[in-house]
């Protein structure tokens, strides 16, 4: 399993794959085998493949709560939208504190056009329990919700309520960096090589923009990478901090990042995404 994680890290699925079929030919019921292998056929848009490995599992242990958030995500993914957010619905039932399955939920809703119905899985979550609105977990998924619904500062308020927790923490961090950069959504970087807007409007801007790069770089500073998904994702935001900037000179110093990780992972979205925004 170890060594499968290792060619992960390294984007050598095929590999990666193979590890994980020895398991389950040395071990047929092993489990954690069988769903990492799952998420890996999600990675290589493999998603018939994804689906039979979660339904063949989910006959043997109707509550396999993880089978049921990937096999959710993969009926997402095949726009089959009733029956995935069916599958939540009847596991956030039994399970109103599975953070974990919410936070899909409400990221696969908004790709799917349906934010807002992630309003009433939060408020039925939030109903089932006393304890549940202190929860990191839950705070992280209301600042998600928040973030993309457009209300950047209570989505920060909420992360920040996470970002001190060991499971939920990196990614309350990781989701204030972003806001922080881009509060708007606006296309970072494509100000530095054209700008129209009047001279007043471009200092004041400016100004805010300073403050937000310098609370992004102080969050950055605080986390501490644990493999290399996550040093992936520090070095991208690395690079989005120097855009922000808007100097040129940090700019085309991102863009060489950019360039460098596009080399080794063609199909990297982030840095796809970058070099297109600021060619």
């Amino acid at each position: 399993m170890n060594i499968a994680e290792h060619y992960c890290d390294a984007r050598d699925f095929t590999k990666a794959m193979e590890c994980y079929r020895d398991a389950l030919a040395q071990d047929p019921d092993n489990v954690a085998a069988s769903l990492a292998l799952a998420k890996l056929h999600i990675s290589t848009g493999e998603l018939e493949e994804c689906q039979n490995i979660c339904s063949l599992l989910l006959q043997k242990n109707p509550n396999n709560e993880e089978a049921i958030v990937v096999l959710a995500n993969v009926l997402f993914q095949r726009n089959q939208h009733t029956e995935a957010i069916h599958h939540f619905q009847q596991l956030l039932k039994k399970r109103p504190d599975n953070f974990t399955a919410l936070a899909t939920l409400i990221d696969l809703l908004r790709r799917a056009g349906k934010g807002e119905e992630s309003s009433r899985f939060l408020d039925t979550a939030e109903r089932s329990s006393a304890k549940i609105p202190l929860s990191p977990g839950f705070n992280y998924c209301k600042g998600l919700h928040a973030w993309y619904s457009g209300n950047s500062h209570i989505a920060l308020k909420h992360f920040n309520l996470a970002r001190k927790d060991s499971a939920w923490g990196e990614k309350a961090v990781l989701a204030m960096i972003w806001i922080c950069l881009n509060p708007d959504n606006d296309t970072l970087g494509g100000e530095v090589f054209a700008n129209t807007e009047p001279e007043r409007l471009v200092a004041e801007r400016k100004e805010n923009d300073t403050l937000s790069v310098k609370a992004a770089e102080k969050l950055l500073h605080d986390l501490r990478p644990t493999n290399a998904q996550s040093a992936m994702k520090v070095r991208i935001l690395e690079n989005y901090c120097l855009i922000a900037t808007q100097s040129k000179q940090n700019v085309e110093r991102a863009l060489d990042s950019f360039m460098e990780v596009v080399a080794t992972q063609s199909d990297h979205v982030p840095a796809s995404w970058a070099l297109l925004s600021l060619s």
